[in-house]
């Protein structure tokens, strides 16, 4: 089985080099995913969902945050307090935002703390069990950990990030689902 370093560093320079040589490629696979997410979300009567503000060459989840907001659901995005600590979600206003210490936008209302529906989370790679492979910093694991309502925990990404198998700990909280450019796959 592969390391989980060394296929992290592979699937960031698969994604990469898709969104350097294939910009309207990448765009249209955007535009399908976009179309899943919201396809799923319809159905699942949630009043509140935990997105993320994109960095790197992430899948661009900015349309849904915005047409979520517009639907009246409430968007949440996370936020880091403290390394090794769970994420706090905080709610999403347009145009509402500064850049943390590491680079990501982060709400600046941050007064009322959200426990979500659902998560959707960004993600390096999965596999056929649900597992998510991120960057390494266990935040989504240590958040699900500590959350005793129970939430949807979705992974989003490419097709083209799917594995056939990702090395697991007892500390990583496996998905209850993945949404790509191709499927709504619920586990």
């Amino acid at each position: 089985m592969v390391e989980k370093e060394t296929l992290r560093k592979f699937l960031l320079l698969l994604r990469n080099h898709y969104l350097t040589f294939y910009p309207d490629s990448i765009q249209h696979l955007n535009n399908q995913i976009s179309k899943n997410i919201c396809k799923y979300i319809k159905h699942t009567g949630i009043d509140t969902c935990a997105l993320y503000w994109p960095i790197q060459s992430e899948y661009d989840i900015q349309p849904v945050i915005k047409r979520l907001h517009n639907q009246g659901i409430k968007v949440v995005l996370p936020f880091v307090s403290q390394k090794k600590r769970p994420l706090d979600f905080f709610p999403y206003t347009p145009g509402q935002f500064q850049v943390d210490k590491v680079g990501l936008s982060i709400p600046v209302s941050r007064e009322t703390k959200f426990v979500p529906d659902l998560i959707l989370a960004p993600l390096v790679g999965i596999d056929k069990m649900g597992n998510r492979l991120g960057y390494g910093g266990g935040y989504y694991d240590r958040t699900l950990s500590g959350i005793s309502k129970k939430v949807m925990y979705i992974g989003v990404g490419y097709s083209f990030q799917k594995v056939l198998s990702i090395h697991v700990t007892k500390k990583d909280v496996p998905l209850n689902g993945y949404i790509d450019d191709v499927n709504i796959n619920i586990f």
